[in-house]
């Protein structure tokens, strides 16, 4: 999968790509999301954002469906 970050205070759009897992539920009011790393498959980078602080956010799994971050952290609706 791959996931897109627009975080409030920042311009531009944080990519990931490689992800194996994105956790709204894992830490109340945080969004993880977890890096496969392609050199070293036991290793793994994780990235954890307060979801207020989650302007925009997209999930593209790799069969081409995208997710599309709402202002509830738990809930995602598919984009067309």
């Amino acid at each position: 999968m791959k996931v897109v970050v627009k975080l409030r205070e920042v311009k531009e759009f944080f990519k990931v790509e490689n992800v194996e897992a994105v956790d709204p539920i894992g830490l109340p009011g945080f969004v993880s999301v977890i890096q496969h790393n392609v050199e070293n498959p036991d290793e793994h980078t994780s990235y954890v954002w307060p979801s207020m602080s989650i302007e925009h956010m997209i999930i593209e799994t790799f069969e081409g469906e995208r997710f599309e971050h709402t202002t509830t952290p738990r809930w995602f609706k598919q984009v067309p």
